[in-house]
């Protein structure tokens, strides 16, 4: 593939000058960086023509998702809205005066071709992702897709100059799902191809885990059942000129040797994901009603926001202090709903709505009877995975309802909230 790529660009390349033809002939037969990047090209003027646009009345361009649980967006990289194939939105590769434009990089796995990007944790913050998205194409591919796997490391270490497999962690494959973003990847001035439509792949992220302050990186490489790519497009700004954004610092690795910055011979360039997930832990609403015992009032803690629909790992919501001794199960009330101000009930404060019981998973606190040593868990995975009424995507405002039977009225307990434990494959 890489050498089918050097043929390409030796082919069609039309250079101003035939110093600048020797020049790339050069750096293509040496295989210097620029080369070694592995990339889509095109030549100038000559974006090609590929599949039959859609209709604009069926396009379906998909939204970035819900913007709190975006962690770290996409960058940039639509250039002109409405103005492609079948009223496309267009991110254009721009040829800055030369003889060709790079439309993607090379992220190929079955090349051991992978790209990398960074991302930071601000202070104070603790982000756990459930979903990356990776933006990407195949030369030639429908709108629906054609991808077949992605695979994905995490670094906490800056991995330029170094080969894959230092990472911090590894994801492996994490494919999910595939949708077209309503873009297409052109060349500037050839702003009605269709043949480089611009896929966003949803990937699980919650092998990632829970990470705290610093600056990471994601590498990423992926498969597809076409010849050409995948492909990584890099951003792009509208007319976008050399040097406008030094803050682009791509990788590339090809063929497992070190990673390096990719460059389309102008400047720097960069490539698109993004993280989505939880930061920092459940907030609390609501109070809990005191015990029976005098002082004795649990507070409710859990030991992720995340909680798996598969059962594990596990996810374990406390409630503590409350009276030990047997006989007093205890159970987790849900909605997925946002908190109500609080109702007054003969259990104490109840501040939500449409609320759900999760009855088959009681819990027992142990302790001495008549002590203020017990506790309750309960493991929020486990009762996700046989509560047929939970959906992946779903985020459970929580409390806890226990027994108390010396505590009228009720002779029972509702504890305090947390908003919220966002449910993940």
């Amino acid at each position: 593939m890489l050498g089918m790529e050097r043929m390409e660009i030796r082919a069609h390349l039309h250079l101003h000058t035939m110093e600048r033809i020797a020049a790339a002939v050069v750096v293509l037969a040496l295989g210097l960086p620029a080369a070694a990047q592995q990339i889509d090209a095109s030549p100038a003027g000559k974006s090609k023509i590929g599949l039959s646009a859609p209709a604009a009345a069926s396009r379906s361009p998909i939204a970035a998702g819900n913007s709190k649980s975006v962690l770290q967006p996409f960058g940039p990289y639509i250039t002109q809205t409405g103005v492609g194939a079948g009223g496309a939105d267009v991110s254009e590769a721009y040829l800055y005066g030369g003889g060709f434009a790079i439309l993607g990089y090379g992220m190929q796995s079955s090349l051991q071709i992978l790209v990398a990007a960074d991302f930071s944790v601000p202070q104070s913050a603790v982000w756990t992702p459930n979903i990356v998205k990776w933006l990407s194409y195949q030369t030639g591919a429908p709108t629906t897709g054609t991808f077949t796997g992605m695979y994905m490391n995490l670094w906490n270490t800056d991995p330029t100059g170094q080969a894959p497999g230092g990472q911090f962690k590894s994801g492996g494959q994490v494919f999910q799902s595939q949708a077209w973003t309503g873009v297409y990847r052109v060349v500037e001035g050839g702003l009605s191809a269709t043949n480089h439509a611009i896929i966003e792949v949803s990937c699980d992220g919650s092998w990632i885990g829970s990470i705290g302050p610093g600056i990471y990186w994601l590498d990423c490489t992926a498969e597809g059942t076409l010849a050409s790519g995948p492909w990584a497009p890099p951003e792009a700004v509208p007319n976008q000129q050399p040097g406008q954004n030094p803050q682009w610092n791509g990788l590339q690795s090809v063929s497992g040797g070190a990673f390096a910055v990719v460059n389309n011979s102008y400047e720097d360039q960069d490539f698109l994901f993004q993280i989505e997930g939880a930061s920092g832990f459940p907030t609390k609403f609501c109070s809990s009603k005191p015990s029976s015992i005098l002082g004795c009032i649990p507070s409710l803690s859990t030991t992720s926001p995340l909680a798996s629909k598969s059962g594990a790992p596990a996810t374990i919501i406390a409630a503590a202090p409350v009276p030990g001794g047997a006989g007093l199960p205890g159970i987790l009330i849900y909605s997925t709903q946002a908190p109500v101000p609080p109702i007054s009930t003969n259990f104490g404060q109840l501040c939500l709505g449409q609320l759900q019981r999760a009855g088959s998973f009681p819990a027992v606190p142990g302790g001495t009877s008549n002590v203020c040593n017990g506790l309750y868990n309960w493991n929020v995975s486990t009762i996700a995975a046989g509560t047929a009424g939970i959906h992946v995507g779903d985020e459970l405002r929580i409390q806890a309802w226990y027994r108390d039977p010396p505590n009228p009225p009720g002779g029972a307990n509702f504890t305090e909230g947390l908003d919220a434990i966002t449910i993940v494959p």
